[in-house]
């Protein structure tokens, strides 16, 4: 496990690379605190990020199962936090679960998590007792998940999921006297999409503890944001310039950036901490380097992990389509498509961004985009207001704007009748297929439909005209387009009335 530890969090000692315990057979276990340790000696810009995995074994521990989730885990505490600007640890409530995931440990940082489990009892035919063990999966970037041929593919927004506390996109920030001014930032809070126009924060010349700055004093701010969609200011105590010690910040909120106020009040040093956006890629400003920001990540087999910054270097003056592989590492060959880079002259000359972005949750609302420095970062939905915005927060509710579900055939010829279970293109359609309309002599019936016994119905991720505006695409896996992904063309703005136009975009074959 490297620099990380349990421990027993009442005598400090060492349980070693996994903490076990026992319970009887129909008899319920009473909670138990491990403590998890970040120890010092980390080097680098941060790690992927760590979980803790709870296992059960029915055979005295020959064999683990990590696919049940026989434990409700919450995080009660958070010892010794570092005053590093962008340390992210918190606590979190009871939830059942078998895994835990927890923030990057920062370079240099070392702080403790006091785990509380509570193992439930388990039911069924289980008539003997079960052993578990407490670990640690450290620094990981890339995990395996369900196959799903059919699990959307891009970068996870964490709209609709409750654990998620993270940055949409970065605000500019510019330096003044007795102020830094603060460009409009997005971010995401508890799974909730949370936002803050441009504006000033004042900061005056008195340091945390109300005393006024002398000659050759400075203090340290740090700017971060909460629930509250406001920028809280904390500052630090004054000292001798160049000496003055970063604050810590209220716990679990997101910094924004940290700010050295010297004496006189001309801003001169600040640092943005705020990551750029969630996986985007932008310049470095000099040379062939690219850096992509932090986030996370899903593609068909794999859950990916990017907790700290990347770079990437282009050796030629081309165009490059930058992807991330199934590991999470930059990759200019294939994985998840994040951009189209062009280079010139030795220099990045243009980032066309690529992502397709998900959130989890079963209401999407269309929201307006968002630009910054004339990039357009996402264009994304999130839950109504005044519902559950925490609802279906599953691997299997995720859903993705652009890439729908596939269909099992095309239909280039028109289908008289849209009823019953009928084969088309050679295929034997059953309920529950989805089929693609693309040649009805009642062009408004071209579209995704979902066969039934009785009359189709539309299928509900292309339903509407804010789910089926011209780009979407999705795959087809049987009959004569087999193996091809269409698009839909038209801009559609009457669902009812106005004809969807559906066109081959790629042949696998071809």
């Amino acid at each position: 496990m490297a620099d990380l530890e349990l421990v027993d969090p009442s005598t400090g000692a060492t349980l070693g690379t996994y903490a076990f315990g026992t319970v009887a057979a129909g008899v319920a276990s009473t909670a138990k605190a491990i403590r998890l340790r970040y120890k010092w000696g980390q080097t680098g810009s941060g790690l992927t990020q760590n979980a803790v995995l709870i296992e059960t074994s029915d055979d005295g521990g020959s064999t683990w199962d990590s696919d049940l989730a026989e434990f409700t885990v919450s995080v009660t505490a958070v010892q010794n936090p570092s005053s590093d600007a962008q340390f992210a640890g918190t606590t979190v409530a009871a939830r059942r679960t078998s895994r835990l995931d927890l923030p990057p440990l920062r370079a240099g940082c070392a702080y403790d998590l006091s785990l509380v489990f509570y193992p439930t009892l388990r039911t069924g035919a289980a008539t003997t007792g079960y052993t578990y063990r407490v670990g640690v999966l450290y620094n990981e970037g890339s995990r395996e998940i369900s196959p799903n041929p059919d699990l959307p593919t891009g970068v996870l927004t964490g709209l609709g999921d409750e654990t998620v506390r993270e940055w949409i996109t970065a605000p500019t920030l510019t330096n003044d006297t007795d102020k830094v001014t603060l460009g409009e930032l997005w971010y995401v809070w508890d799974g909730v999409e949370t936002g803050i126009g441009s504006g000033d924060v004042t900061l005056n010349q008195d340091d945390g503890d109300s005393a006024t700055l002398s000659s050759g004093e400075e203090y340290v701010a740090v700017l971060s944001v909460g629930a509250a969609g406001t920028v809280t200011t904390t500052k630090g105590s004054l000292a001798t310039a160049g000496s003055a010690l970063t604050p810590a910040y209220p716990p679990g909120e997101l910094a924004v950036a940290v700010v050295r106020v010297p004496y006189g009040g001309v801003i001169v040093t600040s640092t943005l901490v705020a990551v750029s956006g969630r996986l985007l890629v932008w310049a470095s400003g000099t040379g062939r380097t690219v850096y992509i920001g932090t986030g996370r990540a899903q593609m068909p087999g794999r859950y990916l992990v990017l907790a700290s910054r990347q770079s990437y270097t282009f050796l030629g003056d081309t165009t490059y389509e930058l992807y991330l592989d199934e590991s999470g590492a930059p990759s200019i060959v294939d994985g998840l498509h994040l951009a189209t880079v062009t280079t010139a002259g030795g220099v990045v000359t243009d980032v066309t961004d690529a992502r397709l972005l998900l959130y989890q949750g079963q209401r999407p609302k269309i929201f307006a985009d968002t630009d910054v420095n004339g990039k357009r970062l996402y264009g994304i939905g999130h839950p109504y207001a005044g519902t559950d915005q925490h609802d279906a927060a599953t691997w299997g509710s995720v859903m993705q704007r652009i890439g729908k579900r596939s269909v099992s055939v095309v239909a280039d010829a028109d289908v008289a009748t849209l009823s019953g279970e009928q084969t088309v293109d050679g295929v034997s359609l059953v309920a529950g297929d989805r089929v693609l309309l693309s040649n009805q002599t009642t062009t408004t019936e071209n579209g995704k439909w979902i066969v039934s016994a009785d009359a189709w119905t539309r299928d509900y991720d292309t339903a509407n005209a804010y789910q089926c505006y011209a780009g979407v695409f999705c795959y087809v896996r049987q009959g004569t387009y087999a193996r091809q992904f269409w698009v839909q063309t038209a801009d559609i703005a009457d669902y009812d009335n106005d004809s969807q136009v559906w066109e081959l975009m790629i042949d696998l074959d071809a």
